[in-house]
């Protein structure tokens, strides 16, 4: 979330151009919807969960993506 990516810049500024939300990660800024972040789940009801998951899934799958288009 926002807040642990800025805790992270606050403790580490150098670390600024390095550090993303997972969701965000090489999108362009219009192509991020209304929420950056992806939620933590804990305590909420299964459904939540899998749509936490299915938000990293995705997100992952398209930073692999991106890293595999970059190294071909």
């Amino acid at each position: 979330e926002a807040f642990q990516r800025d805790e992270i810049i606050r403790r580490v500024p150098e670390a600024k151009d390095t550090v993303h939300l997972l969701k965000t990660f090489g999108r362009a800024e219009g192509d991020i919807g209304d929420d950056p972040g992806i939620a933590d789940p804990i305590g909420k009801p299964r459904e939540i969960y899998e749509v936490c998951f299915n938000q990293i899934k995705d997100s992952v799958e398209r930073v692999a993506q991106s890293l595999i288009a970059d190294h071909s």
